[in-house]
């Protein structure tokens, strides 16, 4: 299980109203460095919705072993966290020395090739 969560990683800084359903979650890889910007751009190309934390601790608890293998990050801009410095940070999923721990991680930085988003296709007509 996850072993560590950030104190501000609650429902009042997040404002999650309802569980998550079952929709299908995937994993976009840019696999290069990029912006938020162009992770958003990157998924709606492949078709994906990026989803918000509780979509990704619902990926955590299905595919443990992922969050062992690089970091996950959950990009819905909705579900951002606006810290005391005015910077968006969002919630992730990452290891260290095999414990698996959610963390913040502001959203104006570059984010690695290793790097993953939770996300979900978007349903077609």
């Amino acid at each position: 299980g996850i072993t560590d969560v950030n104190s501000s990683i609650t429902s009042v800084n997040f404002k999650i109203i309802e569980e998550p359903d079952d929709r299908e979650l995937v994993l976009a890889h840019p696999n290069r460095l990029a912006s938020t910007e162009e992770v958003h751009a990157f998924m709606a190309e492949q078709g994906i919705q990026p989803e918000g934390p509780e979509y990704l601790a619902r990926y955590a608890k299905e595919h443990p072993e992922e969050g062992l293998k690089f970091p996950i990050a959950a990009l819905d801009p909705a579900k951002y966290l606006q810290d005391p410095g005015g910077l968006l940070r969002c919630v992730a999923l990452w290891s260290d020395g095999g414990v698996r721990f959610f963390y913040l991680r502001w959203t104006d930085r570059l984010w690695r090739g290793i790097d993953r988003f939770v996300g979900s296709r978007k349903s077609t007509p």
